[in-house]
């Protein structure tokens, strides 16, 4: 996440004198909403917020004021309002706390198909009495679009299987509605998508929403070897703009999240949302307004679930956690950007801003000190603050903080704007109590020794913990998901094995959890993720655009046999595959509620070597997703598919004289007699074929085959590590 500090700064600056003259309303505004309030540029704006209080009254002064009441979920009001009414609504007494943001969320890396044991559920291995595949579900997708053109999207008489689509971007598009209670963007429906009444919307540049939607709920149609995991759900989506960080962006996920539960709830099927978005910044512990509306929004009935991708920071030193002590501790924050500077949110319990106290410094690049502010305590930091770091005469920086309760909760927000990009900010602390706090400005390296620099013996590191992105997806309520390595290899466009390159390199073992995966727990403790899935190099749905660009560059190989599909890592398309996984669920169980869909999915994780046994952890959560164990109460059975990854790949597929198959096994199945055996639909025997090494191809003929679909089952002794559907034209 990049911010504009330039603006930000230049919004905090103007802030009066007369600030603690507002103390009384300002207690329960968060600083996002704050600065907006005090911002004279802004007051013509309408601007969406949360607030906590008496909703009916809440309702009549929003509409006295001139805004908007859009929704209530429990004691917490949706509305839109000028941004000069702001002031006088947050002064009623019947408003207990009232909140807006402007953090711009962020894709979470690139696209993946994901297959968690999932195939023994599309064809109805036992003990299941049926295949499951996703009929009668809504799957929701909150991303920056999707491809209404793919195929895969689009049932078998080319009509779309997206049921409503809002783009929160495109504001009164004549081939479309604004959709109420919500009053901007743009909604089609089916019918609208299908006269090609929706053209103006688009994915974003990358097809994140397109790659998203194919691994949840594409169903195969574009090419057969690339299925979802929920390929005959119904699909909602909602576009959101990640480029922009607007006045809304707070309330619009939520609504997002509100406008497809009431879509799914007005066709009486059931719906799991998949959110793989997220910001790494926030309370991190579900408690801010926005986790709130949320939770309720997936209680207010069974049928409803809510899975949301861990984040891509597992490899990323941007947070701190420790026990201040008495003598002063420090860490540096380096600056960056043009201007320069860096970004602080701090965040303890309430009972400990008394006796933690806070002050910056600044350094020379040789580690000489350059000036301070002085010592305050964190309570006495509440509100606005705007101060000039001084060496001497000569100004160094601007330091400017928003301290603010929530709860039990007390966090500090500093923005550094520093006259120099050689500085280095001292983060310091001392006292008693325990602090956490994220920034992607931490210097981490390269410290000098205690012979330069006596005090850098109480330097404060940070650590690779507690990176989970946002704050709902800490909360209880949501299935978070991490990423472990899908592949190692996989055929491209040009009918290729792809297994390694300089620039886009492919691990030579599928299994282990992901580098990138974000870890936990929840900023309160709580374990988090809560499950992984197969995020990183898979294959699933690609934007047309996308496609076009690769194919006339030098990434063509980026592109997957069939040249519909492209691969990528993430957990954002982890995230996807679990909440086909929750589709499939309530296809069987339509009725049962967001616990029961969780503690299927969590109670019948999988575990292996990668994962060890000493689940749950802050890494995995509780191991791998399994779908046939999440629908079978937990049964192991011969009849599973025993694999972390695809361990095969068929080429062509269709095919009608000649098939080539690319194999893996994994090293401990050594062991074991390898083969490939192939059957029909009812499981008879076709044929079997031995393999006497643990990589490489064999080639079958299917030419006296009728015509048909076959399974390709790589075997290990009496276990089966991957199976495909083979059709035969």
């Amino acid at each position: 996440m990049k911010k504009s500090l330039l603006v930000i700064l230049s919004a905090a600056i103007v802030l009066s004198s007369g600030a603690q003259d507002q103390k009384q309303w300002q207690a329960g505004m968060n600083y996002s909403l704050y600065k907006k309030v005090n911002d004279a540029s802004r007051q013509s704006y309408e601007i969406a917020v949360f607030i906590k209080g008496d909703v009916e009254k809440i309702k009549s002064e929003t509409e006295k004021l001139g805004g908007i009441f859009k929704y209530a979920a429990g004691d917490i009001a949706a509305v839109r309002i000028p941004v000069s009414s702001v002031a006088e609504l947050a002064s009623k007494t019947f408003i207990s706390r009232i909140e807006s943001n402007d953090m711009k969320l962020e894709r979470l890396m690139d696209t993946a198909l994901i297959n968690n044991r999932v195939l023994p559920v599309h064809y109805g291995f036992p003990p299941l009495t049926q295949g499951y595949d996703g009929n009668g579900v809504v799957v929701g997708i909150i991303d920056e679009g999707v491809d209404l053109t793919h195929n895969d999207f689009k049932d078998l008489s080319g009509n779309t299987r997206i049921k409503f689509l809002w783009d929160q971007k495109i504001n009164n598009d004549p081939g479309g509605i604004t959709p109420t209670p919500y009053g901007y963007g743009t909604e089609w429906n089916s019918i609208a998508i299908n006269n090609g009444s929706a053209s103006a919307h688009q994915d974003g540049p990358y097809g994140h929403g397109t790659f998203v939607t194919g691994v949840a709920a594409g169903n195969g149609f574009a090419v057969n070897n690339y299925k979802g995991v929920a390929p005959r759900a119904d699909i909602i989506c909602v576009s959101m703009d990640l480029n922009v960080s607007d006045n809304n962006f707070l309330s619009s996920l939520a609504d997002a999240v509100r406008y497809i539960f009431d879509k799914a709830d007005s066709l009486g099927k059931p719906c799991v949302i998949n959110i793989s978005l997220g910001t790494y910044f926030g309370s991190h512990d579900a408690k801010d307004l926005q986790a709130l509306v949320i939770d309720t929004l997936i209680t207010a009935q069974p049928g409803h679930s809510l899975v949301c991708a861990a984040g891509n920071a597992g490899n990323a030193l941007i947070h701190l956690a420790y026990d201040v002590p008495a003598d002063t501790a420090f860490t540096w924050l380096r600056p960056s950007g043009n201007p320069a500077g860096a970004y602080i949110q701090i965040y303890c319990d309430t009972a400990d801003m008394n006796n933690i106290q806070f002050a910056l410094a600044a350094d020379d690049p040789d580690y000489s000190f350059r000036g301070a502010t002085p010592f305050l305590t964190l309570s006495s930091l509440q509100g606005p603050n705007v101060d000039s770091v001084m060496n001497g005469l000569n100004r160094i920086g601007i330091d400017s903080s928003y301290g603010n309760i929530n709860g039990n909760t007390f966090s500090l927000e500093v923005y550094l704007l520093s006259d120099s990009a050689q500085y280095l900010w001292r983060i310091m602390t001392k006292g008693s109590g325990h602090i956490d706090a994220w920034s992607f400005n931490y210097v981490f390296n390269n410290l000098p020794s205690p012979s330069v620099m006596p005090l850098i013996t109480n330097y404060e590191f940070p650590d690779f913990d507690q990176n989970i992105v946002s704050s709902f997806t800490c909360s209880d309520k949501v299935i978070t998901v991490g990423s472990y390595t899908n592949r190692s290899y996989y055929i491209d466009v040009n009918g290729n094995p792809f297994f390694y390159d300089s620039i886009y390199v492919f691990p030579t073992t599928a299994g282990p959890l992901s580098a990138f995966s974000s870890h936990g727990p929840t900023r309160d403790g709580r374990i988090k993720p809560d499950i992984t899935a197969t995020g990183e190099k898979v294959v699933s749905c690609a934007y047309l655009p996308q496609i076009i660009a690769l194919l006339n560059s030098q990434y063509d190989y980026l592109i997957a046999s069939g040249g519909q599909h492209t691969v990528g890592s993430g957990t954002s398309f982890a995230s996807p595959a679990v909440a086909g996984i929750a589709a499939l669920y309530f296809q069987k169980n339509p009725t049962h509620t967001w616990q029961q869909v969780k503690d299927a999915i969590l109670d019948c994780a999988r575990r292996d070597a990668f994962t060890g046994n000493n689940l749950p952890d802050n890494l995995w959560g509780y191991g791998k997703a399994d779908a046939f164990a999440a629908l079978t109460g937990c049964v192991v059975g011969m009849s599973e598919l025993n694999s972390s990854s695809h361990n095969m790949n068929l080429f062509p597929n269709p095919a009608s004289e000649d098939v080539t198959i690319y194999y893996s096994f994994p090293e401990n199945e050594s062991s074991q007699p390898l083969q490939l055996v192939i059957t029909d639909v009812l499981g008879k025997i076709i044929s079997e074929i031995p393999l006497r090494e643990l990589q490489g191809t064999t080639q079958i003929s299917v030419r006296n085959y009728s015509s048909g679909i076959y399974v390709c089952m790589l075997m290990s002794g009496k276990k089966l590590l991957d199976a495909q559907k083979l059709v035969v034209k």
